[in-house]
């Protein structure tokens, strides 16, 4: 094998590294919620949402107040496999939660059933592996919390 090839696999492994540990995350912490709160409200407010049913349960390192409190250079850093732009702003702290994990994660968690029209299949989950730093293409994961789909 050549080194650009190694180089290659070995980044490949450590993306999916990032995604398991992201996934894990999250799974543990609504699974947890799920048992000691219940099933989410669909119309409270976002700070209620997240302060119930999220933040018991994930370390929190920094709350972004605004895309450069986590060190992004743009209010809508991600793009699509075929580089076009993704229309979501990371931090709109009316409709979502957005923070970063100590491991440099970027997570943002929008309330269970509000906001969701403007989002295909509905996602309440958007996960940044890389944070802020590194590509930001690709890096996007949506992940749902019904519990049905």
């Amino acid at each position: 094998m050549t080194i650009p090839t190694l180089i290659t696999n070995h980044q490949k492994k450590a993306t999916v590294t990032k995604l398991q540990k992201s996934i894990s995350i999250l799974n543990q912490a609504y699974r947890l919620s799920f048992e000691e709160v219940g099933e989410p409200e669909k119309i409270i407010s976002n700070h209620q949402y997240f302060n119930t049913y999220w933040a018991p349960y994930i370390k929190v390192a920094t709350y972004c107040e605004n895309y450069m409190t986590c060190g992004y250079k743009s209010e809508k850093p991600f793009y699509t496999k075929n580089k076009t732009l993704v229309n979501t702003i990371i931090v709109d702290t009316g409709s979502r939660t957005t923070f970063q994990t100590p491991d440099g994660f970027l997570y943002v968690i929008f309330p269970e059933g509000r906001y969701m029209e403007h989002y295909k299949d509905n996602p309440n989950i958007i996960v940044d592996i890389n944070g802020s730093t590194g590509p930001k293409h690709l890096r996007i994961r949506r992940f749902h919390t019904n519990q049905n789909k």
